[in-house]
């Protein structure tokens, strides 16, 4: 059995990962550079099929379940529900824009770095309001046999980017992550 909770928090610094590789980016991007447009819609491709698809619901099986229990922050799992669904649309719209880019479609930079950026701001906030404000509190809460029940629940599923065959998907994002270190393989 695996924890859920340590499985939540290997992605989250995962994640943390690819947006400070985006926010490097969007950095070329604000010092009129150019940005490396395949890196940039491969990291949003993973956090659309791994985050979006598999992360954010693994995290609303854990949700659903304390509030079933409890409406002790049912205001913050709410709104941070509600931010699953806002992310999921901002990263299919910025993969949008960056795919278009890649064919030569015309956006402004000003417009494109300022998507990027809104992107970056709401997923850094999303993950420290969950790191800061429910994840301490579910894991103190829990007992052992919660988080059994709970991994019960959970769909298996390997992250595509650092294990199983999908991973030659995103070369240019793992060897980008590789070559600045620090990372945290997972055993799954």
């Amino acid at each position: 059995m695996s924890n859920p909770m340590v499985d939540l928090h290997t992605d989250h610094r995962h994640f943390a990962k690819v947006l400070n590789i985006l926010r490097q980016e969007l950095d070329l991007i604000q010092q009129d550079g150019d940005p490396f447009l395949e890196l940039i819609v491969e990291a949003l491709e993973y956090l659309r099929s791994y985050a979006d698809e598999y992360h954010h619901p693994r995290e609303e099986v854990i949700f659903t379940y304390h509030l079933d229990r409890s409406d002790e922050l049912a205001e913050v799992i709410g709104r941070l529900s509600g931010q699953h669904a806002e992310i999921k649309q901002l990263t299919t719209d910025l993969l949008e824009h960056s795919e278009g880019l890649l064919h030569d479609e015309v956006l402004t930079r000003e417009a494109y770095s300022s998507a990027l950026e809104n992107f970056l701001i709401k997923q850094i906030g999303h993950l420290r309001d969950e790191e800061e404000a429910v994840f301490p509190m579910l894991e103190k809460t829990f007992t052992p046999e919660d988080w059994r029940l709970i991994d019960r629940r959970m769909p298996p599923r390997p992250d595509v980017l650092f294990c199983g065959e999908e991973k030659a998907r995103f070369k240019a994002l793992y060897e980008r992550i590789m070559a600045d270190g620090t990372l945290i393989e997972r055993t799954d």
